[in-house]
């Protein structure tokens, strides 16, 4: 096994590890599927309004990971869509009119707690084998207008039109009558993170491979299959960041950088390189190139008046680049422990918490019972990066 398939190894043996079980992908459908056939029964308050419930975020781009401690629950962000409201409605109406049929929907599931009404959502607390928190994010169709302000800045038509009104408690407008609503666009980020995974086609040919092997009794058309069934080197590399992050800053984790922005510059630095290892390296050499200095700082594709660094104080900036700093320190220092099982041991363990079989590292290292051990060298060591380094542009 040369360097190259060792590290495509390791890290393929390290998806496997932080990937959920397809069958999780399966009950989060069955969860909003069934939360839609309920807003659509007769009696619903919103039947009438064409409710539309769907995944956004991990779940639908297929890179959720397992939680770093064994008692975290997922993270189900749901959107629910209604018709027949315009912007002359209160953006308190639309909310309280979805959380109606939310609350409704807990009682009817005999759920232990009632829902929670948040700052966007409704959350609610789904457990029983999976621990799932659902997110009911209430919207409306935006208005034809912003659609045209969206292309203006260079957004396709076919992504302006899945944008939404949503509602925001904080919002000065929240209670009044106005077409001033915030908004948001996860079906059109969606598409535009699986055009991103498709560079080359790569995931096309997937699709239509799991379509003709077993899909085909399941979905309609090769389109269909869904994002976490095909596995692309895409989802691979930002599955890995995200727990990398979540290891760094696991006792520190509302200052860890979000999954969104993780992700965003990760779909934009892929150039449709086909094995993750590779995938990997450019991703994180070229991350840094798509955070601008002036604001946005990290657009939104689709919708670049939206910047995801809006959180950003000095020391949730310093830790992105902390974060991204010491990301290019372990994956070097992984591939530099590659010949020893005691390094290679190590180093998942400091960067990701995990321990592989000790067969498959024996495996990857070509180590076998009985053979030396190769302690780790100085090029192997972990160097951890200051929290008071520079910024790149600081260094010119």
């Amino acid at each position: 096994m040369n360097k190259k398939e060792q590290m495509n190894r390791i890290l393929a043996e390290l998806t496997q590890h932080l990937d959920i079980p397809e069958g999780y992908y399966e009950k989060a459908v069955g969860r909003y599927k069934s939360m839609s056939d309920y807003f659509h029964r007769s009696g619903s308050l919103i039947a009438h309004l064409d409710p539309a419930v769907y995944p956004q975020g991990s779940f639908r781009l297929g890179t959720v990971i397992r939680p770093l401690l064994p008692d975290e629950g997922y993270d189900l962000d749901l959107v629910c869509r209604i018709k027949g409201f315009n912007l002359r409605q209160s953006q308190k109406t639309v909310k309280e009119l979805v959380g109606v049929e939310v609350k409704s929907y807990s009682q009817a599931q005999n759920f232990r707690k009632e829902p929670e009404e948040g700052k966007r959502c409704w959350t609610q607390q789904y457990q029983d084998e999976v621990d799932f928190h659902m997110d009911v994010l209430p919207s409306i169709p935006n208005e034809s207008s912003v659609h045209v302000i969206l292309e203006r800045a260079g957004v396709s038509s076919e992504l302006a039109r899945e944008a939404l009104a949503i509602t925001d408690l904080t919002h000065p407008n929240y209670s009044t009558i106005s077409s001033d609503w915030p908004r948001s666009n996860p079906k059109g980020y969606a598409i535009w993170f699986d055009e991103r995974m498709d560079i080359g086609g790569y995931a096309k040919a997937a699709r239509q491979i799991i379509f003709e092997r077993q899909s085909q009794m399941i979905y309609a058309s090769v389109d269909e299959v869904p994002a976490y069934r095909i596995k692309t080197p895409l989802q691979r590399v930002v599955q890995i960041l995200k727990r990398h992050r979540d290891q760094m800053f696991r006792n520190d984790p509302k200052g860890k950088p979000i999954s969104i922005i993780i992700t965003t510059l990760a779909a934009r630095a892929y150039r449709g390189e086909t094995e993750i290892a590779h995938a990997l390296t450019g991703i994180l050499a070229k991350m840094e190139s798509y955070v601008s200095q002036s604001k946005p700082r990290i657009e939104n594709p689709v919708d670049p008046e939206e910047d995801f660094t809006d959180r950003w104080d000095q020391t949730l900036e310093d830790n992105f680049w902390r974060w991204l700093r010491q990301a290019k320190n372990d994956f070097a220092a992984l591939d530099g422990a590659l010949s020893s099982k005691v390094s290679l041991e190590r180093q998942l363990s400091e960067s990701f918490g995990l321990s592989l079989p000790s067969d498959v590292l024996t495996e990857i290292t070509n180590i076998y019972p009985g053979a030396p051990t190769i302690l780790p060298s100085q090029d192997t060591k972990v160097t951890r990066v200051s929290k008071e380094a520079a910024r790149p542009w600081a260094r010119k």
